[in-house]
């Protein structure tokens, strides 16, 4: 969501009438993300790896559409997208808390708050991914049901917090300050004070609930990096030749897999001295060099 964030703040900087200010906050602001871009096309001689490679969101999206799996919910769908983000906020802020976002329109009351419902984009943002189908929401109260990219509704945190203070300060008298600032606090805690367990910490629920298979063989098994560039494809395509290293770990059926094992190619090379397996993930392979 940074990505998206810059060009609205450098806007305001600008209408507000410092160009100086604009163009420096945008330099500064876009130096993680070009050292993102150059990163990338260091290691896979590709600036847009992330967003477009093997592995990115879109890559995956499109290996489960070619599966026969269904869309996102959402998929070109604002009404959906807007259902499901809102739901998220719910689920993971809080009914109180995600409403609380609404407090940023009254900012545009006043001129010295009007920049605050910038911290409302986010919410913009995540809405336009879920319509795109790239960025898919999965909470247990909705189909399908189950946990994914739950953590997205925190960025509108920010948001909900500055439409907390703006509810509060609109009140001329000291006494009602207090009072719906009491209230807020009442309405904002009383959730988790009533249910203070982690299972109703729905952030914390996904990464418990999506790792188990994956804390299950990771005890077994490292990762191979793929990062590794020209050294990395010589040893995946020619391992009788330039696999220096004694332990191959691999999924089973990926190119790694499919040299070591089969034996008109490189099977000489190692033995497969090991396979783990958990319910719904892949099977992880362990090969050993031959002396």
């Amino acid at each position: 969501d940074g990505w998206f964030l810059i060009p609205f703040f450098a806007l305001y900087f600008l209408l507000a009438g410092s160009r100086r200010v604009a163009m420096l906050f945008l330099a500064v602001a876009s130096l993680g993300h070009l050292y993102w871009l150059g990163h990338n096309y260091y290691s896979y001689n590709d600036a847009l790896e992330f967003y477009r490679g093997p592995h990115s969101a879109r890559a995956i999206y499109e290996r489960a559409l070619a599966k026969g799996l269904g869309r996102y919910p959402g998929d070109h769908d604002f009404r959906t997208a807007w259902l499901y983000y809102r739901r998220a906020l719910e689920t993971a802020l809080g009914r109180p808390v995600a409403w609380m976002a609404l407090g940023t329109v009254l900012a545009l009351l006043r001129k010295a708050t009007r920049p605050l419902p910038l911290l409302a984009l986010p919410i913009l943002f995540y809405v336009i991914s879920l319509h795109s189908g790239g960025t898919p929401i999965f909470i247990p109260s909705l189909y399908p049901y189950s946990f994914y990219n739950t953590r997205y509704a925190l960025a509108a945190l920010p948001a909900c917090a500055a439409g907390a203070g703006l509810l509060v300060g609109l009140w001329p008298k000291e006494f009602l300050r207090v009072a719906l600032a009491t209230a807020i606090l009442a309405l904002g805690l009383g959730g988790w004070v009533l249910h203070p367990t982690p299972q109703a910490w729905v952030c914390w629920k996904e990464s418990e609930a999506n790792s188990r298979g994956r804390r299950t063989w990771t005890r077994e098994a490292t990762e191979l990096y793929e990062g590794n560039g020209v050294e990395w494809q010589l040893a995946v395509t020619r391992p009788d030749l330039y696999l220096h290293e004694r332990w191959v770990v691999a999924l089973a059926g990926d190119e790694i897999s499919f040299n070591l094992s089969n034996p008109r190619r490189y099977a000489s090379v190692c033995d497969r001295v090991a396979a783990f397996s958990a319910e719904q993930e892949p099977v992880i392979e362990v090969y050993r060099k031959k002396r």
